[in-house]
């Protein structure tokens, strides 16, 4: 990983140290978008795509999955069950087995708006599922309830 991130904003460039895991917000003034560079944008449409072609997830997808949603399993589990649910799990699936994968090959992300139509049961294990990413183990399993 590089010392430092560049971002761009509007006309501003900015360098920031380099982290696992950097948190961006923008203001409510701010409208300009984030551009970070070096880094895979990971967003809703990329995510929901990534949910719905994907076939061999990430090991820890499904715990991260269920985590997340609060449930103990679905019945069943693999990718295309999780295709016939909700189009906001699909969302969910796509965008933590990206999340785990990329930052297990040492990749910079730059996750747009995760929390977007989720639960905040559901944002609140992205929070986890992040601040675990963060503390370098994108291996590891979500924490127990």
């Amino acid at each position: 990983m590089s010392e430092t991130i560049e971002l761009k904003v509007g006309d501003d460039t900015h360098f920031i140290p380099a982290k696992p895991f950097t948190l961006l917000a923008r203001s409510g003034q701010m409208l300009e978008p984030i551009e970070v560079k070096r880094a895979i944008m990971i967003d809703a449409e990329v995510a929901q795509h990534h949910g719905s072609l994907v076939n061999r997830l990430h090991d820890n997808t499904q715990a991260w999955l269920l985590y997340c949603l609060g449930v103990a399993e679905i019945d069943g589990f693999s990718a295309d069950r999780v295709r016939k649910l909700d189009g906001n799990v699909v969302r969910l699936m796509g965008l933590i087995d990206l999340c785990l994968k990329l930052s297990q090959m040492g990749v910079p992300l730059h996750v747009r708006f995760p929390e977007a139509g989720q639960h905040p049961k559901v944002q609140l294990g992205l929070a986890d599922l992040f601040i675990t990413i963060s503390n370098g183990e994108p291996n590891a399993q979500p924490p127990r309830r």
